[in-house]
């Protein structure tokens, strides 16, 4: 089970191994809000990613020399990054068309990677077949309590930093990120509401803590790639996700570009769809945080050079 000393455990862990990225104040958005904004970025983390968090706390207590993992790219870019520090042979499989950054970064992390599929269900299915076949573990990037755990440590560095927040908003998937930071959140301070937040184009995680099991809904395109895909049927970040997390927020895919646009141009911060979700909540849906000391996750920021330019031009 997940603990709060666990979770102070994958900060001592990631310790010296990851960058302690800055938490910045936005006074747009907090006029906006009327209240207060702060914007953590992990998109300057190592990989520009935050799951280097949990990767690097899972792997401080594996044995194996050889895991199969999938990835719809961020994951999988900080795992193959840590297993080739650690002498760790991993095989990573990703959906067709993720972004090309996030296959270049890949390629060049000395993990051997396999595109399957034209959905992330597909490419964790492949890799589910591939681990059994070859007898070695098979590592989920959501699914696992040591993972989000080391997500939970982002709400840990917030609140020691700005102890008066009481909101915290963060892009939802597989719920990993969501419910760390609600399970460490709310260990502190009960009163604290989190929110996780879906593009109305792929939301399976909603419809997923709406119906109280995992279900799978019709998904299209989204600008938040890395947020596409149901979760397993027994995640345990369901359980986690409805008792810690007070909501999915879903918003428009316009509301995501404007938040790109807006990150770099009064920020000059570089964020990719997923990790700016957060902001086109703030954007899109200030009159629900009114009065509000807000805390963004700005999670990755691996997103493509060409589309990039066309959302910052437009």
């Amino acid at each position: 089970m997940l603990s709060l000393s666990e979770v102070k455990k994958a900060a001592k862990n990631c310790a010296g191994h990851i960058k302690k990225t800055p938490l910045i104040e936005s006074k747009k958005l907090g006029i906006k809000i009327n209240g207060k904004a702060f914007l953590k970025c992990e998109n300057l983390q190592k990989g520009h990613s935050f799951k280097i968090r949990g990767v690097i706390h899972k792997l401080s207590s594996l044995k194996e020399k050889g895991i199969v993992s999938c990835s719809a790219g961020n994951f999988g870019i900080a795992l193959a990054e840590q297993c080739r520090t650690q002498g760790i042979k991993a095989t990573i499989v990703v959906p067709k068309g993720i972004p090309r950054i996030k296959i270049e970064k890949l390629r060049g992390k000395g993990a051997k990677i396999i595109e399957f599929g034209s959905a992330y269900e597909e490419a964790e299915k492949k890799a589910k077949e591939l681990a059994k076949k070859k007898g070695l573990s098979f590592l989920s990037p959501y699914n696992d309590t040591a993972i989000i755990a080391g997500n939970g440590t982002i709400a840990l560095e917030i609140l020691q930093e700005q102890p008066q927040t009481n909101v915290f908003l963060c892009g939802a998937s597989g719920g990993a990120l969501a419910s760390g930071i609600g399970f460490t959140a709310k260990n502190i301070n009960k009163n604290i509401q989190v929110f996780g937040v879906q593009s109305t184009a792929a939301k399976s995680f909603y419809e997923s803590i709406k119906a109280g099991k995992a279900v799978k809904a019709k998904e299209k395109e989204t600008i938040a790639d890395s947020l596409r895909g149901p979760i397993e049927k027994d995640s345990i970040t369901l359980h986690y996700a409805k008792k810690f997390v007070d909501g999915i927020l879903l918003v428009k895919e316009q509301s995501i570009r404007e938040a790109i646009r807006f990150l770099w141009k009064e920020h000059s911060l570089k964020v990719e769809g997923a990790g700016a979700i957060g902001v086109a909540a703030l954007l899109e849906q200030p009159e629900k945080f009114h009065g509000k000391n807000v805390a963004v996750v700005l999670s990755g920021g691996n997103i493509d050079w060409p589309l990039f330019k066309e959302i910052v031009g437009e």
